[in-house]
């Protein structure tokens, strides 16, 4: 009876934080995907800055699958996505004492480093002559190329299937770093229509993706 109770609290205390979706967590027990609540990550952010590894490895395991992706979705193959969000979580332990958690949310934090981390990447790849994708044998023989690739394909045509200004839109916002001001100047088009196609846009892909969710944080990101 008292594994029920407790069982019963776990389930209403998560039903209580499905309201919010800013970042994703899996609970050991429920084996679900549960929403954390924006003050809980900012209260990550701050044990962070004073060196707690606890809340360290909490981000670490939300938001590391789907910074690899979104990594490669910025260019760079699995191999390299993978140890360019690993370096940027390296940097972020080695910097914590420098940051700020009143100066912004966490996982904009961690995105916007790891785009630039990743493009710096991209750049050194090309400087080298270096290939950016796998030879096919080794392609077809490395479970993880595959899924990556099975799901990037998978984002790629729910997003082909947005009108051609709204995936404008997001690709300016979310590949490739622009905020919404800049993207009405872009496309001389209003702030507002910025704003109201992004909207649009991440509710499609919100649905269209659910079974994704935990792969594609960087779709609840702040502007």
């Amino acid at each position: 009876m008292t594994n029920f109770v407790q069982e019963k609290g776990r389930r209403d205390r998560a039903r209580a934080l499905i309201v919010y979706v800013p970042a994703w967590i899996i609970d050991p027990v429920l084996l679900i995907f549960i929403p954390v609540h924006r003050f809980m990550e900012n209260e990550l952010f701050i044990k962070i800055t004073q060196g707690d590894e606890h809340a360290f490895e909490t981000v670490f395991r939300t938001h590391f699958k789907s910074m690899c992706f979104y990594a490669g979705l910025l260019g760079l193959p699995p191999e390299e996505a993978t140890e360019v969000t690993q370096l940027t979580f390296i940097r972020f332990w080695e910097r914590r004492l420098e940051l700020d958690p009143a100066g912004g949310r966490l996982d904009a934090y961690l995105y916007t480093a790891l785009r630039n981390n990743s493009l710096d990447q991209l750049r050194k790849l090309k400087r080298h002559g270096r290939a950016e994708v796998l030879p096919e044998g080794m392609a077809s023989a490395n479970p993880d190329w595959l899924a990556y690739k099975e799901l990037e394909k998978r984002f790629r045509e729910v997003l082909d299937t947005l009108p051609q200004q709204m995936k404008q839109i997001f690709t300016l916002s979310r590949l490739e770093g622009m905020k919404y001001k800049e993207i009405s100047a872009a496309m001389n088009i209003s702030v507002k229509t910025v704003e109201t196609q992004m909207t649009r846009a991440l509710k499609r892909l919100r649905t269209d993706l659910k079974d994704y969710l935990p792969f594609l944080l960087f779709l609840f990101l702040p502007e």
